[in-house]
């Protein structure tokens, strides 16, 4: 580990030492609202793809008495995601298990310490107000994408996602396969669903529909409208990496401003381009000249209008591509590894157009493997936790960038 900030912050273990630990996703936190408790999986053994068919160890830790408790343990989980476990109410946690085989979404309240199945159906995500849920078949990403699929999962039904009132348990919306295939005119049955997020005022979703390829896959970014209950595409150039909302209206997303990534994510002609292209970004990764001549980069998107505006030019775009959060005028990331297994999690003001926070951890996973340890980035305050790996095993850690 290299400190680059100008303080010395210190990064602090969250989850026990010497075990396998690790929270998730970057688009949730680890930490309850009374910021009292934090989340995370625990592994038995040594990271690899056969332990992804034990069940995973679910524990929180009281920030204030410093104990772990195992609340449960779960057989649908993946090295990137976890179970999707997060916090409904201060005391109460949701995650994903599959119970006599079928593919259930639990909650666990740790003040009663008792624990019931939500819904017989895995959930994905939560709105902000914790009044809506979207439940997932993970059949398809389980497929096409098994890094961030489950090893156990029942695929009963052609239904792809679905959402609910969480209030009253009322469908507001189904959407099976035949309706994504009609809508986006996709010809066979090969695609997944992924990355949904609620809009900050809980009435919109935005996810990604994969076309998977030869090498990689093709992407669009779809918005649901719940009250005026409408589909629509705002991004189809075939390329989109990672997003977050900015404000109720708008989406940051690293994508491309370019018809040269459409032509030849589309053209069966191109594929030998395409695959040096891909063999060369994992050997590599991609000099700042490339991304720039393609026009990659973030970009603002209105999820109305569906106009895009390129952001933050003046950050090298090695910087990009990773998960990351707007908040406020900062900037909050982390990259893939830019150099000798190394990442770097960072804190942009936009406004000021300086860094606030750099910080280098090196990993000991490989970058190009599904069960590799990113960083991803949750931030409270001026509190950053992420998953990391540098001291040999893995853990949930926290810093302060300020």
């Amino acid at each position: 580990m290299v400190r680059i900030n100008k303080k010395d912050n210190k990064i602090n273990l969250n989850s026990i030492k010497n075990k396998n630990c690790f929270f998730g996703y970057y688009d949730r936190k680890p930490n309850n609202i009374s910021k009292s408790k934090i989340l995370y999986h625990q592994l038995d053994g040594e990271i690899s793809k056969n332990n992804l068919k034990k069940k995973i160890n679910l524990f929180y830790k009281d920030l204030f008495t410093r104990e772990n408790t195992k609340f449960a343990e779960s057989s649908t989980w993946n090295y990137q995601q976890g179970t999707l476990m997060q916090w409904l109410t201060d005391t109460e946690i949701i995650y994903n298990d599959f119970i006599n085989n079928v593919s259930v979404t639990c909650l666990y309240d740790t003040f009663s310490k008792k624990s019931r199945i939500l819904k017989n159906k895995n959930y994905y995500s939560l709105s902000n107000d914790k009044k809506k849920i979207i439940y997932y078949n993970f059949s398809r990403i389980s497929k096409f994408r098994p890094g961030y699929g489950y090893q156990a999962y029942n695929n009963d039904n052609d239904e792809v996602f679905s959402v609910f009132d969480l209030s009253n348990n009322n469908l507001l919306f189904s959407c099976n396969s035949e309706m994504i295939k009609k809508f986006f005119d996709i010809k066979d049955d090969k695609f997944w669903l992924d990355h949904f997020i609620f809009s900050p005022d809980s009435k919109k979703i935005s996810f990604y529909i994969r076309i998977p390829l030869d090498i990689g896959f093709k992407t669009k970014m779809v918005i649901y409208d719940l009250s005026k209950k409408k589909m629509y595409s705002i991004l189809d150039n075939n390329f989109a990496g990672h997003y977050c909302w900015v404000d109720k209206a708008n989406i940051c997303v690293w994508t491309r401003d370019s018809n040269i990534s459409k032509q030849i994510y589309s053209n069966p002609l191109l594929s030998p381009i395409k695959k040096l292209y891909f063999i060369y970004r994992k050997l590599f990764n991609l000099p700042n000249f490339v991304r720039k001549s393609l026009n990659e980069g973030f970009f603002y998107i209105d999820t109305v209008t569906s106009a895009k505006k390129k952001m933050f030019e003046e950050i090298n775009s090695n910087y990009g591509a990773g998960h990351f959060t707007i908040k406020n005028n900062l900037l909050i990331s982390d990259t893939f590894f830019i150099e000798n297994y190394k990442r770097i999690l960072f804190v942009y003001d936009f406004v000021n157009k300086n860094f606030i926070f750099k910080l280098k951890l090196k990993s000991n996973s490989d970058e190009n493997s599904t069960i590799r340890c990113d960083l991803h980035p949750r931030v409270d305050n001026c509190i950053l936790y992420v998953d990391s790996d540098h001291e040999g095993f893995r853990g949930l850690y926290n810093i302060k960038y300020l």
